[in-house]
């Protein structure tokens, strides 16, 4: 062996002790992000409220178990914090299982255990818990439904399920109580959040005030499950792998995607795989917004060195019938990787609410896609690197990956 050869492998040697060295402080500066590492649960002080932290340190309130059914919540890591140290935290959209109900006047949340055959209606009595539950003026119209579209919706009659009084979050005043005429809350610093919650079973009552008008909202056109999916692959063999796949969630009542990309003990590799759902509509006016909740839980797998790494992108994009997109949104991007050493699992999971304003001809014939695109790359000397948004079907892992939405609506201006 020449010695210039000795050096080299010297030279790659000790940059690997090195890395594995450096290890457990870059994994722990990665797991430093937000004001709340993820899972974390934030209680309100003498209420049953909980917030839960997303993968950004996010606070999301949780309406239920079924809400938080797949996202990650660290039982092990909870803090009880007072209303206005609440309020000084980054929060975003709630986490609902079935919504809110605006009947008549008062607004309910429906709340549905993972236990449960039926969902239960619970009075919130104040604007101010709307708000600092996470309603606001870009999330209202997804989030909060009147009761003839949300009995279209999720098929039960409200007038047939069990009511009751929300405990409240802030302490109610005479003027704070909460009704349809004044629930479309004036927006907060940072996007307010969901969690847990427990009723009294007093029968809910409709207090006496003098309605504030509000405008008549556009009529409201809801897609009950895809018209369709695709998605397309780019691996490189022998150690790549990428796959793809799209559904409909009767449960969760919503389009969903999958993929997954992966390099398995290969060098310079870079699989990756994008999955579509969609949804086609007539355009009746000249304008319209399209809404959609959109979900998502991934996982990335790293185990290398020298530039390993693993990225995701969901978007939601409007396209026109020669199939050109029209309008988009960049919904969430994470990746991780690109340093000198890699390794471990990172989760990604969350929610957010999202807005397309389009501009349309009347009976023209548009798509709304959701699209995922999952991938992964790896450097010298790489051991496993891969980006997971999907079930056992697709990735052979015991881990309910996907990205779905679980509400898609046209309002016509």
């Amino acid at each position: 062996m020449s010695t210039a050869t000795f050096r080299n492998l010297l030279a790659i040697a000790g940059l690997v002790l090195m890395a594995v060295a450096l290890f457990p402080t870059v994994w722990a500066a990665s797991q430093q992000q937000g004001v709340f590492r993820p899972g974390a649960v934030v209680e309100l002080r003498g209420t049953p409220h909980l917030w839960v932290a997303d993968e950004q340190g996010l606070l999301h309130w949780g309406g239920d178990t079924r809400a938080l059914a797949g996202k990650l919540v660290d039982w092990n890591n909870r803090i009880t914090v007072s209303l206005g140290d609440l309020r000084t935290y980054p929060r975003g959209d709630p986490w609902l299982s079935a919504g809110l109900l605006k009947w008549d006047d008062p607004i309910f949340l429906v709340k549905w255990e993972t236990e449960e055959a039926r969902p239960r209606l619970l009075h919130i009595l104040t604007i101010a818990d709307v708000e600092l539950f996470g309603i606001n003026t870009n999330n209202y119209g997804l989030l909060v439904l009147d009761r003839t579209e949300w009995e279209r919706r999720f098929g039960f009659a409200a007038e047939t399920l069990e009511r009751g009084v929300l405990a409240p979050a802030v302490t109610p005043t005479p003027s704070s109580v909460a009704t349809a005429a004044t629930a479309t809350p004036t927006p907060t610093a940072g996007t307010p959040s969901p969690s847990p919650t427990s009723s009294t079973s007093t029968p809910a009552t409709t207090p006496t005030r003098t309605a504030t008008p509000t405008p008549t909202p556009p009529r409201d056109l809801a897609f009950q499950r895809p018209d369709g999916g695709t998605g397309s692959t780019v691996e490189n063999e022998p150690f790549s792998q990428a796959h793809w796949a799209y559904a409909w969630d009767p449960v969760a009542r919503g389009g969903e995607v999958q993929a997954w990309a992966l390099v398995n003990f290969g060098s310079f590799e870079h699989p990756r795989a994008t999955s579509y759902v969609h949804n086609d509509f007539r355009a009746a006016t000249r304008s319209a917004r399209v809404l959609a909740n959109i979900t998502w839980n991934g996982r990335f797998i790293q185990a290398g060195v020298f530039g390993a790494r693993a990225a995701s992108t969901i978007t939601l994009q409007v396209l026109d019938s020669s199939s050109r997109v029209i309008a988009t949104e960049s919904v969430h991007e994470r990746e991780v990787g690109d340093t000198l050493v890699s390794g471990g699992t990172i989760g990604d999971n969350g929610q957010r609410s999202v807005v397309l304003n389009v501009g349309l001809t009347p009976g023209a014939t548009y798509r709304v896609r959701l699209v995922l695109t999952c991938e992964a790359e790896s450097g010298l000397l790489a051991a496993v690197t891969a980006c997971t948004y999907s079930d056992s079907t697709i990735s052979g892992a015991s881990f309910n990956g996907y990205v779905r939405w679980t509400q898609l609506d046209v309002l016509w201006d």
